[in-house]
Formats: structure tokens, C-alpha cells, sequence
């Protein structure tokens, strides 16, 4: 039985926390006290940097997709011509 006034975790009360567990906390609270200080360090970009480049990528997005589209139908094209020379 445990003593009185000593808490029992099989009946509801709780332990202390273990060693291992203490040090992994520690190891998650120096890990984002790292992140934290990265991220103070970072140049961010500002809000006319950020438009441009995300205009830029739009752009460049759809000049690979018409690419892209105009060879399809080209591709297409030519195998339909090819089926219909061969008789298929």
C-alpha cells in the first residue's frame, strides 16, 4: 500500500514525470527556441516582390500549358492521319 499523503497512479493519482520524458521535452523546446530564432534571421520579401513573382509563375503556367495543349493536338492530329492511311 502507499503511504498517506503519497500519490498512487494505479488509483487516480499521478507520478512524476520520468526522466526520459523530461529530457525529450527539453530536446522539443530547444529544437523550436532554433526555429524561432531562423525564422527572426529570414529576409522576407515584401508584398511588390511577392505580386511579381507570383504574376511571373501565373504566366509562366500557362504559356507551358498552351505549349503543352498545342502539342497534344498535334500529336493527335498525326496519329489520327496515320490510323486513317493505314486503314484502322
Amino acid at each position: 500500500l502507499a503511504e498517506r499523503g503519497t500519490p498512487n497512479p494505479a488509483v487516480g493519482g499521478s507520478s512524476p514525470p520520468c526522466p526520459a520524458w523530461k529530457k525529450a521535452m527539453g530536446k522539443i523546446r530547444d529544437f523550436l527556441n532554433g526555429v524561432r530564432s531562423e525564422l527572426r534571421r529570414v529576409a522576407w520579401p515584401d508584398r511588390k516582390l511577392i505580386t511579381k513573382a507570383t504574376i511571373s509563375v501565373i504566366i509562366f503556367s500557362l504559356v507551358v500549358g498552351v505549349y503543352l495543349w498545342v502539342l497534344d493536338l498535334a500529336f493527335t492530329k498525326l496519329l489520327s492521319l496515320i490510323f486513317a492511311l493505314r486503314g484502322a
